[in-house]
């Protein structure tokens, strides 16, 4: 027997309490409780015995109907647990449950043993193999694993308990939920038109004029419009392939490991949304992968939105000094994430355009940071949406 249960010290200081009393006092109603109470400690620790010992159990997960609009599995989705459970014993098995550690991007989010998911089995037939099912909703993105599974069994009292680790385990990849969110001004030529071109500080094809910013080069002044707009303008080009707008994800400001990887969920969720909106409106997007830039598939997306974490996230700074000259941006940011914001305003002048999605909370305190950082931000000519935070919660369609 591997330990005694806090019933079972209860269970056995009761019976030996009933057999001095009863030993003592010669009364027959509590001599047969007493062996009752015996009778009840030996055959629970019969049934725990051979109930544990001599199982395989191999988890995995699997999807209880056919993806949406998503490449797999979203925030917000249930999705089924099962495990094989093998009885390689020749004998029967009683109360049997199976529990497993579930880690997301190898980050334990169930330390508690009454947090673990867990299979029950109140039956196994000798020498057989069984498939015992469960199901969990999936509230984080990223890598979800389940582990260090244990096969335990207390039966049918709850006297003894034996449990046998199981050395199985299975990983399925959680997409982030998209977040309904509107293109910024700088990707539609008025609201409800079509996107309009991406455009770069340099190239062949002229398509149209913006305000002259620091750094860009006076052959391009668009002298024409300059003189009919009354303002120093310069020539808008075309852009190529490798100068589709890219996607990046701020690091976030400072906080604790579990509140860090839950506002990079948010975030995560946002640039999904804009992924989603500007492939609808035919605007692809970029992404870094490394150091390089390379559009990216809606699937490839959300691939690299879901793998990221809060340890792997590049500063903003740094993530920005490898855009190539005149890149067109558009970033997910939180307010209160203040080295981002402001390696953003140094950088605004190089970049053809900067699109930034703000994520604050209806308080005060977030609304200052808003005003603030969108201020800031205008000041150097990026369009601003401010995306208040909670977000709404995940609507998968099935």
């Amino acid at each position: 027997m591997r330990f005694l249960t806090r019933r079972g010290f209860g269970f056995i200081f009761a019976a030996v309490s009933l057999f001095v009393i009863g030993d003592v006092t010669r009364t027959g109603w509590v001599q047969i409780a007493d062996a009752v109470f015996w009778g009840a400690i030996l055959t629970s620790a019969l049934v725990a015995a051979m109930s544990s010992g001599g199982l395989r159990a191999t988890p995995r997960f699997f999807l209880n109907s056919t993806p949406g609009q998503n490449p797999g599995t979203a925030q917000g989705e249930t999705i089924g647990i099962e495990a094989e459970v093998i009885n390689r014993w020749p004998l029967p098995r009683f109360g049997v449950t199976l529990s497993f550690n579930l880690y997301v991007n190898d980050q334990l989010v169930t330390p508690h043993s009454d947090q673990r998911l867990k299979l029950h089995m109140p039956f196994l037939a000798p020498g057989s193999r069984t498939v015992v099912k469960g199901s969990m909703v999936t509230s984080r993105r990223g890598m979800h694993r389940l582990a260090d599974g244990v096969a335990a069994s207390d039966a049918p009292f709850g006297v003894f308990k034996r449990s046998q680790p199981q050395v199985g385990e299975t990983a399925l990849m959680i997409y982030p939920a998209p977040v309904e969110i509107e293109l910024g001004p700088s990707r539609l030529v008025n609201a409800g038109e079509r996107p309009k071109p991406v455009t770069a500080r340099s190239g062949e094809e002229v398509v149209g004029s913006r305000p002259y910013v620091v750094g860009d080069s006076a052959r391009s002044i668009h002298w024409r419009n300059s003189a009919r707009t009354g303002r120093i303008m310069t020539k808008a080009y075309a852009a190529t392939e490798q100068e589709t707008p890219v996607l990046l994800v701020a690091s976030g400001p400072m906080l604790d490991k579990t509140k860090s990887e839950e506002s990079l969920d948010d975030r995560c969720r946002v640039a999904a949304g804009v992924s989603l909106e500007s492939g609808k409106s035919g605007a692809p997007l970029s992404m870094l992968t490394g150091r390089t830039t390379q559009r990216v598939t809606w699937a490839e997306t959300l691939s690299l939105l879901a793998a990221l974490t809060s340890d792997t996230v590049k500063p903003m700074a740094e993530q920005l000094t490898w855009l190539d000259p005149s890149a067109a941006v558009a970033v997910v940011v939180d307010v209160a994430d203040d080295e981002s914001i402001s390696a953003m305003v140094a950088e605004a002048s190089r970049l053809s355009s900067l699109d930034v999605w703000l994520l604050a909370e209806p308080t005060d305190e977030h609304q200052w940071h808003a005003n603030r950082a969108a201020s800031a931000l205008r000041g150097v000519g990026a369009h601003v949406s401010v995306v208040e935070r909670p977000l709404p919660a995940p609507e998968v369609s099935r």
